[in-house]
Protein backbone atom coordinates (compact mmCIF):
# COMPACT_ATOMS: atom_id res chain seq x y z
CA UNK A 1 0.00 0.00 0.00
CA UNK A 2 1.49 3.29 -1.19
CA UNK A 3 1.88 6.43 1.31
CA UNK A 4 -1.57 8.05 -0.99
CA UNK A 5 -3.43 5.08 -0.12
CA UNK A 6 -3.02 5.03 3.26
CA UNK A 7 -4.02 8.77 3.59
CA UNK A 8 -7.57 7.73 2.07
CA UNK A 9 -8.45 5.71 5.28
CA UNK A 10 -7.55 8.41 7.30
CA UNK A 11 -9.21 10.89 5.68
CA UNK A 12 -12.64 9.76 5.44
CA UNK A 13 -14.19 13.20 6.04
CA UNK A 14 -11.80 15.05 8.34
CA UNK A 15 -7.93 15.53 7.52
CA UNK A 16 -7.11 17.64 10.32
CA UNK A 17 -5.14 16.98 13.62
CA UNK A 18 -7.07 16.13 16.34
CA UNK A 19 -6.82 19.41 18.54
CA UNK A 20 -8.88 18.66 21.77
CA UNK A 21 -8.19 16.44 24.80
CA UNK A 22 -10.14 14.14 26.68
CA UNK A 23 -10.31 12.11 29.52
CA UNK A 24 -12.48 9.03 29.51
CA UNK A 25 -14.61 6.94 31.55
CA UNK A 26 -15.51 3.34 30.17
CA UNK A 27 -17.40 0.53 32.13
CA UNK A 28 -17.88 -2.66 30.57
CA UNK A 29 -18.77 -5.82 32.93
CA UNK A 30 -18.29 -9.70 32.13
CA UNK A 31 -20.41 -12.81 33.43
CA UNK A 32 -18.93 -16.38 33.79
CA UNK A 33 -15.81 -15.61 31.27
CA UNK A 34 -12.31 -14.91 32.00
CA UNK A 35 -11.52 -11.30 30.66
CA UNK A 36 -7.77 -11.04 31.17
CA UNK A 37 -5.98 -14.51 32.20
CA UNK A 38 -2.75 -14.10 33.83
CA UNK A 39 0.05 -15.50 31.63
CA UNK A 40 1.28 -18.62 33.84
CA UNK A 41 -1.83 -20.36 34.75
CA UNK A 42 -4.89 -18.46 32.90
CA UNK A 43 -6.47 -17.75 36.17
CA UNK A 44 -8.68 -14.44 35.88
CA UNK A 45 -6.01 -11.46 36.71
CA UNK A 46 -6.93 -10.19 40.11
CA UNK A 47 -5.36 -8.30 42.87
CA UNK A 48 -5.48 -9.36 46.46
CA UNK A 49 -6.71 -6.71 48.87
CA UNK A 50 -8.46 -6.36 52.17
CA UNK A 51 -11.73 -5.86 50.88
CA UNK A 52 -11.20 -9.54 48.54
CA UNK A 53 -9.79 -10.14 45.30
CA UNK A 54 -10.02 -7.11 42.77
CA UNK A 55 -10.10 -8.21 39.35
CA UNK A 56 -8.31 -6.62 36.95
CA UNK A 57 -7.91 -6.23 32.67
CA UNK A 58 -4.52 -4.79 31.39
CA UNK A 59 -4.64 -1.84 29.31
CA UNK A 60 -3.14 -4.37 26.60
CA UNK A 61 -5.62 -6.31 26.79
CA UNK A 62 -7.75 -3.80 25.97
CA UNK A 63 -5.09 -3.00 22.76
CA UNK A 64 -5.50 -6.15 21.84
CA UNK A 65 -9.28 -6.17 21.40
CA UNK A 66 -9.86 -2.65 19.67
CA UNK A 67 -6.99 -3.85 17.36
CA UNK A 68 -8.67 -7.09 16.39
CA UNK A 69 -11.88 -4.75 16.01
CA UNK A 70 -10.01 -2.24 13.61
CA UNK A 71 -8.52 -4.67 11.22
CA UNK A 72 -11.63 -6.26 10.55
CA UNK A 73 -13.91 -3.29 9.02
CA UNK A 74 -13.21 -1.60 6.46
CA UNK A 75 -13.25 2.63 5.41
CA UNK A 76 -13.81 3.98 2.00
CA UNK A 77 -13.82 0.09 1.21
CA UNK A 78 -9.59 0.40 2.33
CA UNK A 79 -8.75 -1.83 4.92
CA UNK A 80 -7.39 -0.35 8.27
CA UNK A 81 -3.78 -2.17 8.31
CA UNK A 82 -2.70 -2.27 11.88
CA UNK A 83 1.16 -2.22 13.02
CA UNK A 84 0.82 -4.73 16.03
CA UNK A 85 -0.57 -8.15 14.38
CA UNK A 86 -0.70 -11.17 16.23
CA UNK A 87 -2.10 -12.95 13.87
CA UNK A 88 0.53 -11.78 11.30
CA UNK A 89 3.72 -13.59 10.47
CA UNK A 90 6.80 -13.03 13.67
CA UNK A 91 9.47 -10.66 13.16
CA UNK A 92 10.50 -8.33 15.28
CA UNK A 93 9.60 -4.29 15.36
CA UNK A 94 12.66 -3.24 13.16
CA UNK A 95 12.97 -5.64 11.19
CA UNK A 96 8.82 -5.15 10.39
CA UNK A 97 9.83 -1.68 9.98
CA UNK A 98 12.12 -2.33 7.62
CA UNK A 99 9.91 -4.77 5.29
CA UNK A 100 7.18 -1.53 5.57
CA UNK A 101 10.04 0.20 4.01
CA UNK A 102 10.77 -1.59 1.23
CA UNK A 103 7.37 -1.51 0.28
CA UNK A 104 6.95 2.31 0.02
CA UNK A 105 6.86 4.07 -3.17
CA UNK A 106 8.71 7.21 -4.43
CA UNK A 107 11.35 6.71 -1.67
CA UNK A 108 14.13 7.48 -3.60
CA UNK A 109 13.22 11.14 -4.77
CA UNK A 110 13.02 11.97 -1.13
CA UNK A 111 15.69 14.11 0.04
CA UNK A 112 15.11 13.14 4.28
CA UNK A 113 14.36 9.63 3.51
CA UNK A 114 14.15 8.67 7.03
CA UNK A 115 11.59 11.48 8.11
CA UNK A 116 9.35 10.03 4.71
CA UNK A 117 9.72 6.75 5.90
CA UNK A 118 8.45 7.77 9.68
CA UNK A 119 5.63 9.81 8.14
CA UNK A 120 4.16 7.14 5.54
CA UNK A 121 4.80 4.68 8.50
CA UNK A 122 2.12 6.34 10.78
CA UNK A 123 -0.25 7.28 7.64
CA UNK A 124 -0.46 3.65 7.01
CA UNK A 125 -0.82 2.11 10.41
CA UNK A 126 -4.42 3.57 12.47
CA UNK A 127 -2.83 2.12 15.60
CA UNK A 128 0.72 3.68 15.78
CA UNK A 129 -1.47 7.16 15.43
CA UNK A 130 -3.74 5.84 18.54
CA UNK A 131 -1.24 3.97 20.57
CA UNK A 132 2.37 4.95 19.15
CA UNK A 133 4.86 2.34 19.13
CA UNK A 134 8.47 1.59 19.88
CA UNK A 135 10.89 0.40 17.27
CA UNK A 136 14.14 -1.15 17.90
CA UNK A 137 16.12 -1.20 14.83
CA UNK A 138 18.94 -3.71 15.12
CA UNK A 139 21.90 -5.07 13.23
CA UNK A 140 19.64 -7.13 10.04
CA UNK A 141 16.74 -4.14 9.83
CA UNK A 142 19.47 -1.62 9.67
CA UNK A 143 21.31 -3.60 6.91
CA UNK A 144 18.10 -3.25 4.64
CA UNK A 145 17.08 0.39 5.64
CA UNK A 146 20.80 1.39 4.76
CA UNK A 147 20.30 -0.23 1.43
CA UNK A 148 17.18 2.19 0.73
CA UNK A 149 19.14 5.20 1.81
CA UNK A 150 17.84 5.63 5.28
CA UNK A 151 19.77 6.34 8.15
CA UNK A 152 18.26 7.41 11.52
CA UNK A 153 20.31 8.92 14.03
CA UNK A 154 19.36 6.17 16.78
CA UNK A 155 18.88 2.85 16.58
CA UNK A 156 15.49 3.52 17.58
CA UNK A 157 12.02 4.96 16.56
CA UNK A 158 9.60 5.88 19.64
CA UNK A 159 6.44 7.67 19.06
CA UNK A 160 4.19 8.24 22.58
CA UNK A 161 0.40 7.54 21.62
CA UNK A 162 -1.81 10.14 22.62
CA UNK A 163 -4.54 7.15 23.24
CA UNK A 164 -3.28 5.87 26.71
CA UNK A 165 -5.63 3.09 27.87
CA UNK A 166 -4.21 2.67 31.37
CA UNK A 167 -2.42 0.34 32.93
CA UNK A 168 -4.97 -1.77 34.38
CA UNK A 169 -8.52 -1.31 34.41
CA UNK A 170 -10.37 -3.03 37.98
CA UNK A 171 -13.56 -4.03 39.37
CA UNK A 172 -15.30 -2.04 41.31
CA UNK A 173 -15.84 -5.21 43.70
CA UNK A 174 -14.38 -7.82 44.78
CA UNK A 175 -15.10 -10.87 42.83
CA UNK A 176 -15.76 -14.40 42.75
CA UNK A 177 -13.37 -16.43 41.12
CA UNK A 178 -14.15 -20.23 40.44
CA UNK A 179 -13.31 -23.48 38.33
CA UNK A 180 -15.23 -25.09 35.94
CA UNK A 181 -14.89 -28.67 34.13
CA UNK A 182 -14.98 -29.00 30.86
CA UNK A 183 -15.03 -31.78 28.51
CA UNK A 184 -13.89 -32.56 24.71
CA UNK A 185 -15.65 -34.70 22.70
CA UNK A 186 -12.51 -35.91 20.76
CA UNK A 187 -10.67 -38.75 21.15
CA UNK A 188 -7.00 -38.18 23.07
CA UNK A 189 -5.89 -41.27 21.45
CA UNK A 190 -6.37 -43.49 18.17
CA UNK A 191 -8.58 -46.60 18.46
CA UNK A 192 -6.44 -49.81 18.26
CA UNK A 193 -8.30 -51.01 14.88
CA UNK A 194 -10.68 -53.42 16.55
CA UNK A 195 -13.82 -53.16 16.08
CA UNK A 196 -15.39 -55.12 18.80
CA UNK A 197 -13.17 -53.55 21.64
CA UNK A 198 -14.78 -50.47 23.83
CA UNK A 199 -12.38 -47.28 23.23
CA UNK A 200 -12.55 -45.99 27.26
CA UNK A 201 -10.32 -43.11 25.98
CA UNK A 202 -12.88 -41.02 23.91
CA UNK A 203 -12.63 -36.83 25.05
CA UNK A 204 -9.92 -35.08 27.30
CA UNK A 205 -11.22 -33.69 30.84
CA UNK A 206 -9.97 -30.30 31.79
CA UNK A 207 -10.88 -27.14 33.64
CA UNK A 208 -11.13 -23.16 33.00
CA UNK A 209 -11.27 -20.67 35.62
CA UNK A 210 -14.03 -17.98 35.33
CA UNK A 211 -15.20 -14.35 36.96
CA UNK A 212 -18.60 -14.89 38.44
CA UNK A 213 -19.37 -11.25 37.75
CA UNK A 214 -17.53 -8.06 37.11
CA UNK A 215 -17.66 -4.66 36.62
CA UNK A 216 -14.48 -3.14 34.98
CA UNK A 217 -13.64 0.61 34.81
CA UNK A 218 -11.30 2.24 32.57
CA UNK A 219 -9.79 5.73 32.52
CA UNK A 220 -8.54 6.00 29.12
CA UNK A 221 -7.17 9.80 27.88
CA UNK A 222 -6.24 11.46 24.93
CA UNK A 223 -3.81 13.62 24.47
CA UNK A 224 -4.11 16.20 21.97
CA UNK A 225 -0.03 17.78 21.95
CA UNK A 226 0.83 14.00 21.48
CA UNK A 227 -1.66 13.77 18.65
CA UNK A 228 0.46 16.21 16.97
CA UNK A 229 3.26 14.24 16.69
CA UNK A 230 1.56 10.74 15.68
CA UNK A 231 -0.61 12.36 13.06
CA UNK A 232 -3.87 11.18 14.91
CA UNK A 233 -6.83 12.90 13.32
CA UNK A 234 -10.31 13.28 14.66
CA UNK A 235 -11.62 10.02 12.51
CA UNK A 236 -9.21 7.98 14.11
CA UNK A 237 -10.67 9.46 17.13
CA UNK A 238 -13.83 8.56 16.42
CA UNK A 239 -12.88 5.13 15.25
CA UNK A 240 -10.87 4.58 18.54
CA UNK A 241 -14.34 4.76 20.00
CA UNK A 242 -16.27 2.73 17.97
CA UNK A 243 -13.33 0.20 18.17
CA UNK A 244 -13.71 0.13 22.22
CA UNK A 245 -17.40 -0.12 22.30
CA UNK A 246 -17.73 -2.94 19.43
CA UNK A 247 -15.07 -4.39 19.50
CA UNK A 248 -15.67 -5.54 23.48
CA UNK A 249 -18.84 -6.87 22.09
CA UNK A 250 -17.62 -8.72 19.20
CA UNK A 251 -14.90 -10.18 20.47
CA UNK A 252 -15.97 -13.72 20.36
CA UNK A 253 -14.13 -17.09 21.78
CA UNK A 254 -13.85 -19.38 24.63
CA UNK A 255 -12.90 -17.27 27.24
CA UNK A 256 -14.04 -13.78 25.93
CA UNK A 257 -18.04 -14.29 25.67
CA UNK A 258 -20.48 -12.71 27.76
CA UNK A 259 -18.64 -9.31 28.08
CA UNK A 260 -20.59 -6.05 27.22
CA UNK A 261 -19.87 -2.60 26.99
CA UNK A 262 -22.20 -0.24 29.57
CA UNK A 263 -20.95 3.32 29.63
CA UNK A 264 -18.81 5.23 27.98
CA UNK A 265 -18.90 8.92 29.21
CA UNK A 266 -16.09 11.55 27.72
CA UNK A 267 -14.95 14.97 28.46
CA UNK A 268 -13.51 17.01 25.65
CA UNK A 269 -11.06 19.96 26.52
CA UNK A 270 -11.03 23.22 24.31
CA UNK A 271 -8.52 23.56 22.54
CA UNK A 272 -5.03 24.56 24.15
CA UNK A 273 -5.82 23.25 27.48
CA UNK A 274 -3.13 21.32 29.24
CA UNK A 275 -5.10 20.42 32.44
CA UNK A 276 -7.11 18.00 33.73
CA UNK A 277 -9.89 17.66 35.91
CA UNK A 278 -8.42 14.33 37.31
CA UNK A 279 -9.53 10.89 37.01
CA UNK A 280 -13.19 10.28 36.13
CA UNK A 281 -13.44 7.81 38.29
CA UNK A 282 -12.97 10.22 41.39
CA UNK A 283 -16.38 11.44 40.50
CA UNK A 284 -18.38 7.99 40.76
CA UNK A 285 -19.47 6.16 43.54
CA UNK A 286 -20.55 2.45 43.01
CA UNK A 287 -22.48 0.80 45.94
CA UNK A 288 -22.32 -3.00 45.36
CA UNK A 289 -24.16 -5.53 46.82
CA UNK A 290 -22.26 -8.54 48.53
CA UNK A 291 -20.86 -10.90 45.32
CA UNK A 292 -23.17 -8.92 42.66
CA UNK A 293 -24.12 -10.84 39.79
CA UNK A 294 -25.59 -8.24 37.80
CA UNK A 295 -25.13 -4.60 37.21
CA UNK A 296 -28.12 -3.47 38.80
CA UNK A 297 -26.67 -5.01 41.97
CA UNK A 298 -23.96 -2.09 42.10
Amino acid sequence: MTAQEAKKISNKSNNDVLRHSSDILFLMDAVMTNPNGDPFENIPRRCRTEKGDIGEITGVCLGQTIRAYLKDIKVNNLSLPVFVDREAEVLSSGEAFAKFAEKVNEIEKQEDKAQFIADSFMEKFIDVRLFGALITIQEKAQEKLKRLGVVFKQNSIQRTGPVQLGTLGATVHPIVIQKVPITSTFRSKETKGKPDEKDTEQGTRGEKWVVNYGLYQFTPVIDATLAAKTRMKTTDKNLFVEALWCGVKTRISGSKTNQLPLLYVEVVYKEGIKGRIGRLSDFVDYKPVKEPQKVSDI
